[in-house]
């Protein structure tokens, strides 16, 4: 269901790209869906989830609407991993300014220990998918203390897309459902019955041949750069263009090891639609 439908097959190929991070020596940060109510954002959470576990109302996916405090245990228990944020509205724009910088900058608050010295603060890499009604930049505008511009390079380091295509909100192709609505149903159905083969299956791979599979992502990640970020391109294109180019190759190589039934070139296909919605 993947095919033909950018934001899902992206949402998809960078759930397993959360492993590859450390492998090919790259950061992790944030893809932000933002969009209407109602017109998918939460389904391809669901999905993307479903990568690794389920079970649950919930699934794989979590809250925004947590302290900054327990998001650090959370975010380095999902270290190498996939992290799920959903509906952004659910915490205040303070909360959401902190813990998307924190997320992103792999690290928490230092602290000091019951004797006074410095307590290790905890570190993590990871990608996390998130979603909201607005965007990440405009919840910085909300916290407090008024409108603030964007930290140096945090625009690159939660990159916002936008969730409604326009046509089938979230769908760009129904394959054969009468509705966006059926669709989503049907996602959210089968990611909470079948839920944990993929990841498994994939980290089995990675394990395999570590170097190899880095090797091989670092080919085609140079390609997908080759081809869509022009030479001319800004510094910060360039470095959101790393993320995108991670995670079309981790579709590519997940795509010739069968886990994702598409054809090939759909997920580099994907993810250059999605870097063009984010240029724009």
């Amino acid at each position: 269901l993947g095919v033909d439908n950018p934001r899902l097959a992206f949402a998809l190929s960078a759930a397993l790209a959360a492993p590859l991070l450390a492998l090919v020596g790259t950061e992790g940060g944030g893809i932000h869906y933002r969009g209407p109510s109602s017109c998918g954002k939460s389904t391809l959470l669901a999905a993307a989830g479903s990568v690794y576990g389920g079970g649950g109302l919930r699934g794989w996916v979590r809250s925004w609407r947590a302290t900054d405090n327990a998001l650090e245990a959370v975010a380095a228990a999902h270290c190498g991993l996939l992290l799920l944020l959903d509906e952004m509205g659910e915490a205040g724009a303070d909360t959401v300014a902190a813990a998307a910088y924190m997320l992103a900058n792999g690290a928490g608050k230092g602290r000091a220990s019951r004797d006074g010295g410095a307590r290790r603060a905890a570190t993590w890499r990871l990608l996390f998918l998130s979603s909201g009604e607005i965007g990440i930049a405009a919840a910085l505008a909300e916290a407090r203390g008024g409108p603030r511009r964007e930290r140096a390079g945090q625009a690159v380091r939660v990159l916002d897309l936008p969730a409604d295509g326009g046509l089938h909100g979230c769908f760009d192709a129904l394959h054969g459902r009468p509705t966006a609505a059926e669709l989503a149903d049907d996602l959210k159905r089968a990611a909470a019955a079948h839920y944990g083969t993929a990841g498994r299956r994939w980290l089995e791979i990675l394990a395999g041949d570590p170097d190899g599979m880095a090797r091989a992502a670092r080919e085609i990640i140079g390609a997908w750069i080759a081809k869509h970020v022009p030479d001319e391109a800004a510094g910060q294109v360039r470095r959101a263009g790393q993320r995108f180019a991670l995670i079309a190759a981790t579709g590519a190589l997940a795509t010739a090891a069968e886990i994702l039934p598409w054809p090939a070139g759909e997920a580099e296909r994907a993810a250059g639609a999605m870097f063009s919605a984010w240029r724009c």
